[in-house]
């Protein structure tokens, strides 16, 4: 079931690590055209359309593509899957680009699974719970003051 799309989204930015892997001044600002398609709570497909400003050199990478999901080990911990496709080859040796998306980008991602995971082990609740994902912590913060709303009615 897809829950969510964000289409369009256009912004001026540095263009990032990625731009050295292929080749390009990761200083460099470019036009960014984003997309994203969330298909439940733990898979998520983006892209990423990069272009200059001034219709000067071309971009490298001019586009990306992430496939990003994160789905249960076991009731308590979870997997996390990330699979990345660009339009440029890779110019540096593939053990310094693996450095630069291992040890930066999917760095990135490790605080929000944490945080996560840090909720789930918070949760004393019996049985099965949902999964949720880091853009729901006002959801969540939502429902531990429920839950504590409920066990002071309770006694």
């Amino acid at each position: 079931m897809r829950i969510g799309d964000e289409r369009g989204r256009n912004r001026i930015n540095a263009l990032g690590p990625l731009g050295i892997e292929c080749g390009d001044d990761p200083r460099r600002r470019v036009h960014f055209e984003e997309s994203s398609t969330q298909y439940g709570p733990s898979l998520n497909f983006g892209e990423q359309r990069r272009r200059a400003i001034d219709g000067g050199i071309a971009v490298k990478p001019a586009m990306l593509r992430i496939a990003h999901a994160i789905t249960p080990a076991d009731e308590g911990r979870t997997h996390q899957f990330f699979a990345l496709s660009v339009s440029d080859p890779f110019v540096r040796d593939l053990s310094a680009v693996l450095h630069v998306i291992q040890d930066i980008i999917f760095e990135q991602d490790v605080e929000v699974v944490r945080e996560m995971q840090r909720a789930v082990e918070r949760d004393r609740r019996p049985g099965r719970v949902e999964f949720s994902m880091s853009y729901d912590r006002f959801g969540l913060k939502i429902r531990d003051i429920l839950h504590v709303m409920k066990q002071k009615e309770l006694k």
